[in-house]
Formats: structure tokens, sequence, C-alpha cells
């Protein structure tokens, strides 16, 4: 009861805790209105924008499940994974479990997994489909192009995966920046 009457005091007195709530329900709402799930999930593609992947990839519904549930047990401290894994796992829980059919991941969530699909690629967890060669790709060429670097600290270079064709299938600008000491710490005697 205590709960309820904080929330709703926090939520008549706080522009930015209303926001918050009201973000929360439009995510919500947005799920419960998503189409049942297939038992394959476009996890990348052209058409979402980011301009990484050249290629179609995607990955059975009960494995992205199992990716879903570890993260949750791990007790993720991101607050984007908080919001999303639970609905999330509710919509992959409820997959169909047979068929070929592809569900496109759902856009609202898609920065939850952003950062483990090349690791997925990688693994060979998903499936990689060329565009160009109208084909899946079962291995590829990874190639670092235009490597170069600032002093010595700071590097820059671009990922390039292509398929055995030589179709592009990502393309990714990365930099690493290096802080140096100015001085050496002398840690003999500690």
């Amino acid at each position: 009861m205590l709960d309820g009457v904080r929330h709703k005091i926090k939520y008549r007195l706080s522009k930015e805790y209303r926001r918050e709530v009201d973000a929360l329900e439009e995510i919500k709402r947005t799920f419960t209105q998503l189409p049942r799930c297939q038992p394959y999930v476009i996890v990348a593609n052209p058409d979402y924008g980011e301009g990484e992947y050249q290629a179609t990839i995607t990955m059975p519904a009960i494995d992205l499940l199992a990716w879903v549930n570890a993260k949750l047990e791990s007790g993720s401290p991101l607050y984007t994974d908080k919001v999303f894994l639970p609905l999330l796992r509710d919509w992959l829980r409820d997959a169909e479990e047979s068929g070929s059919e592809q569900s496109r991941f759902p856009a609202i969530a898609y920065e939850v997994i952003e950062r483990e699909i090349k690791d997925w690629i990688e693994k060979g967890l998903t499936t990689v489909y060329c565009p160009s060669c109208a084909s899946e790709i079962q291995g590829f060429h990874k190639a670092e192009k235009d490597r170069w670097n600032a002093g010595n600290s700071l590097y820059f270079w671009t990922d390039n995966w292509v398929c055995p064709a030589g179709h592009l299938l990502y393309r990714r600008n990365e930099w690493m920046h290096i802080n140096r000491l100015s001085h050496r710490i002398d840690t003999r005697n500690w």
C-alpha cells in the first residue's frame, strides 16, 4: 500500500518520474501489440538503419530466449536491459515451435542486442544471408581496412566482412583511445 501512495505522490510531483512511467507504459503497450514470435527472429538487417549490416542475420527464437534468460540471471546492471529483457522473454517464450517463418526483432529493443550480434555471428549462433548472392553464407572473410593512428594513443580502423563472392556483409568504423600515464609509478615496494 505504501508503494502505491509513494508512486502516486511521486507521479504528481515529479515531471521526470511521470515521463519515465509514461515511457515504460508505452514500451509495454508496444510489446503487447507485437505479432506472435515465429521460430526464427531477424536480429539484423539493412532495414534496421544502423548501416553496419548489409546482410540479413537470423537466429532461432529458442536460442535468443536462452540468451535472454542467461542475461536476466546474471543481473545485468544496464537500465535498458532491466526494462526490455523481461518483455523480450515473454515475447520469445510464446514463439511458434515449428516452421521456417521469421519475425522481425522489435526495433524498440534493438539496443539490447546490438552489442551482441557480432559475437553471435562469430560463434556461429546465427544464420547469415547475403542478399547479393541470394544464399546463406557459411564462411566469410574478415579484414581490417583503413588502419591508421594519431600518435601512439589513438587508433582507427574499419572492420569489413565479405562473403566468398566478395559482397560486403558488415562494415563498421572502429576506434580505440589508450590513456597512458605521463609518468611511471614505482610499485616495486608496495
